[in-house]
């Protein structure tokens, strides 16, 4: 088969994984909450990437299936999902795990799916940060709508610049995540014109950051940034066989951030509001400037004391916290979430779900360094590539640290795209080569399972959205 042969015939993995990234693109479409909308859409993904792989060349699906078995990500992952899974036999209310189960059923999905379908992708990196790149345009272009519609009124409220997504804070994330592959383009790419495009695309996202008064959005951000200068700095030291190309790389990805905080000094000071410098000052680990987070940290973990093998069941939390936060919460809204991923899963599914949940971040983490340490132990240096991957995860680890993007089926199908081609990149690098293939009737099972699965999940969603 020759090169564009084999590329045609991988023509529906591109389309099935850029079909993944447009889920947070979706409206509400008369729904209430906007969630609702897309988790339908992310579970009509999951089923025709399963009818593909179920229809298609199985022998590359066997192979990937095999190399996926050899790790124990997906056995935990199996572990948390199922386990979850059980909490509507204790439940306080079981038709919430209901509803539930089939969005962290999608995610699961996704990063299944999303894995089989880059495998035997070539230039895999290359490609995703294309997508993503080509959705954070999509993301600005609304975002700026927005704005320009405030200015040309003569008002600016940020919390009104909402983006595709169904808030600033979700938007702000969602574009934090995606500037890291900005970053690794401007890098790599070598066309000069696509690099200044993309320095311009990577201002217009650091200065919509800087406006959505996202702080754990601006937090991430610059801790990214300051990480990404110290590798660049240490890679001009260490390397000099091309001192000028790596100084422009570096000049097109460090102006863009000091335009774009110089411009938002300027606007914030039009508008009377504070600005970058004061946000990031603003930024305290204390009660008052937590937004209510310590508090309900405070709820969760008392409710983990309280129940912690059996928690209060998926999807409960918002249930079991009335008791907790009854005292303070004001008016008669009850937080949601904890507002932090980990503690609100231990606080649903308790500690064997919880440290499963966690156990997954631990096992992404293993493979990034030991993806880096090895690659430095044989090369000597450490490929930018590598390096790249390591921030979008740090990106997605402190929202969900102070948020729930797992409750976001915008962040959800980001985080699918990355963590497929993270174990794409970590399976391939430390499985055999002679690895033998799952057979074709234990493929079909597996891929008939998960049609059987992911069916009556997206009629639940259906009925959700209705």
């Amino acid at each position: 088969m020759s090169t564009t042969q084999f590329r045609a015939a991988q023509l529906p993995n591109y389309i099935i994984l850029i079909l993944y990234i447009i889920t947070g693109s979706l409206g509400n479409l008369g729904a209430i909450d906007i969630l609702a909308p897309q988790w339908i859409y992310l579970g009509a993904v999951n089923i025709l990437a399963c009818l593909y792989f179920l229809f298609s060349d199985t022998a590359t699906v066997q192979t990937g299936l095999s190399k996926l078995s050899k790790s124990s990500f997906i056995y935990v992952y199996l572990f948390y999902f199922i386990w979850s899974g059980l909490s509507y036999f204790y439940a306080i209310n079981p038709t919430e795990t209901l509803l539930n189960l089939p969005r962290l059923g999608n995610t699961f999905f996704a990063i299944f799916f999303c894995f089989l379908l880059l495998n035997g992708l070539e230039n895999k990196i290359v490609f995703i940060s294309r997508v993503f790149i080509g959705f954070l345009a999509f993301e600005l272009l609304s975002l700026y709508s927005d704005l320009f519609t405030q200015l040309e009124n003569n008002t600016f409220i940020s919390i009104n610049l909402k983006g595709v997504a169904g808030n600033k804070n979700i938007t702000a994330a969602s574009i934090a995540f995606k500037v890291p592959f900005v970053l690794y383009s401007i890098v790599t790419v070598r066309k000069r014109l696509f690099k200044f495009i993309l320095s311009f695309l990577l201002f217009t996202a650091v200065f919509a950051i800087s406006i959505l008064y996202a702080r754990s959005a601006i937090l991430s951000s610059f801790i990214v940034f300051s990480i990404f200068l110290v590798y660049s700095v240490y890679s001009l030291s260490t390397n000099r066989t091309q001192l000028k190309h790596n100084l422009s790389n570096l000049s097109l990805t460090i102006t863009p951030y000091v335009l774009a905080v110089l411009l938002n000094i300027t606007f914030t000071n039009s508008q009377n509001q504070g600005d970058i410098g004061s946000q990031l000052g603003d930024i305290e680990f204390t009660e008052k400037s937590s937004n209510g987070r310590f508090q309900y940290w405070s709820d969760a973990f008392e409710h983990i004391q309280d129940h912690p093998i059996i928690g209060a069941g998926l999807g409960n939390w918002k249930i079991a916290s009335i008791s907790y936060g009854k005292e303070h919460v004001k008016g008669y809204t009850v937080p949601y979430h904890a507002h932090n991923d980990f503690i609100h899963i231990f606080a649903e599914v308790g500690v064997l779900g919880g440290v499963a949940y966690l156990a997954l971040f631990g096992l992404l983490t293993f493979f990034l360094f030991r993806l880096l340490y090895v690659q430095r132990k044989e090369d000597g240096n450490t490929d930018f590539s590598l390096f790249l991957l390591v921030l979008p995860f740090i990106i997605y680890g402190i929202d969900a640290g102070l948020n729930f993007p797992i409750a976001r089926p915008l962040m959800q199908s980001s985080l699918a795209l990355y963590m497929g081609l993270l174990l794409s990149i970590y399976l391939n690098r430390f499985t055999s080569k002679e690895i033998k293939p799952i057979a074709p009737l234990y493929t079909k099972i597996i891929l008939g399972l998960s049609l059987i699965l992911l069916i009556p999940g997206i009629i639940i969603h259906i009925l959700s959205y209705q």
